[in-house]
């Protein structure tokens, strides 16, 4: 659908004032499938998969603490750290973990994990999910608002309830700072700064295949510069990683 027809459907349900009814149906919608996950984890069974990603994040900060940045590759390390951090459930009931999961980033990440030793597991995956939420809308705001004009607070719930952001919250994921680094990638290539693009796309080797994505083609199409910002980005946490875990 082009631009033009674009605008004739969203004139067509402003007349009609159809598009109150869809906001009002995708708000009971949207409220019966918070529900029905409400309902799904509150069964201890299923409980035991909150937290997956983020009890891999926690188990990496003490191995670190305990053990150096190198051990946190071992998989057999992490199973049994994991292994002794079970979240506790709505019933007040503790379950180990349904999976065991590898953390592969680079060691100048993992220095995001570190504080959270301070606090117990699930009281720190709670308070995590609550940051990045926060986070999140934040940065969808002003992103939003730099390139198109400020969203008003119901789309902003819309954009927010998918199933890409419920996961990322059950799971206790970090895909915040991906989402920060291809924002602000964007927005330094919309305003013609591809060194600065290629800079904040460090964030993206959060997710490497990602970057592997974009970077063929900024190489078709000749921006030298931003391909410049991306390897001094690479070298940078490169080089970082390397002093803190060591060339093993």
């Amino acid at each position: 659908m082009d631009g033009l027809g674009i605008k004739q459907l969203d004139y067509l349900l402003n007349k009609r004032g159809l598009d109150r009814w869809l906001n009002r149906a995708w708000l009971i919608l949207f409220g019966l499938f918070l529900a029905a996950i409400g309902v799904i984890y509150s069964r201890p069974e299923n409980c035991a998969f909150l937290a997956t990603d983020f009890r891999g994040y926690y188990a990496t900060a003490q191995i670190v603490l305990q053990r150096g940045f190198a051990a946190v590759y071992n998989p057999q390390l992490q199973q049994v750290y994991q292994a002794a951090l079970p979240i506790r459930c709505l019933d007040g009931s503790l379950y180990g973990p349904a999976l065991d999961v590898m953390v592969p980033y680079f060691p100048v990440f993992i220095l995001a994990f570190l504080p959270w030793q301070a606090l117990t597991f699930t009281t720190s995956y709670l308070v995590w999910s609550v940051i990045n939420l926060v986070i999140l809308v934040v940065y969808l705001r002003f992103f939003t608002t730099q390139l198109a004009g400020r969203p008003g607070w119901l789309r902003l719930l819309q954009w927010l309830a998918c199933l890409p952001v419920l996961v990322n919250l059950i799971l206790g994921q970090i895909n915040v700072l991906w989402v920060i680094g291809l924002g602000e990638f964007v927005r330094a290539m919309v305003a013609g700064k591809p060194g600065r693009a290629g800079l904040w796309s460090g964030l993206l080797l959060l997710k490497p295949h990602i970057l592997i994505l974009l970077a063929p083609g900024l190489l078709a199409a000749r921006q030298w510069r931003a391909v410049l910002g991306i390897s001094a980005s690479l070298c940078i946490l490169v080089g970082a990683s390397w002093a803190l875990a060591g060339v093993e």
